[in-house]
Formats: C-alpha cells, structure tokens, sequence
C-alpha cells in the first residue's frame, strides 16, 4: 500500500481514491483486495488463493 500512498503508479488518479475504490468494493460488493507489495508477493498470494478455491470446489462437489 506504501506504493499508492506515495503514488508509485502510472495513472494520474489521487492515491487516496484508489484506496477508497477498494475499500469501497470490500464492503459494497464482498470483493476482497489483498496488498501484496511486489509482484513477487502478489504471483505467490494468488496461487496460494487460487489452490485454496480448487481444493475447496473439489471438496463440495465430492460431498454431493
């Protein structure tokens, strides 16, 4: 989050609405936002999100 407060970033959008956008898909539509830091860290999380969501779908359709 360091990047966008500081505004490390391309666009010419205010760091603060880009916190407020994803603040705001959090709570108005249950859309979660993960801060990474690098995209090292990032290709890391979403694996690690993504297998969960495979292991989990598995899981219900083998309870059917």
């Amino acid at each position: 989050m360091l990047d966008v407060w500081t505004h490390r970033y391309r666009s010419k959008t205010a760091p603060q609405a880009v916190i407020a956008s994803a603040f705001a898909l959090e709570q108005d539509y249950g859309i979660g936002t993960t801060w990474a830091g690098s995209r090292d860290s990032a290709e890391k999380i979403a694996a690690l999100i993504l297998s969960r969501f495979c292991r989990k779908r598995v899981e219900v359709r083998n309870a059917r």
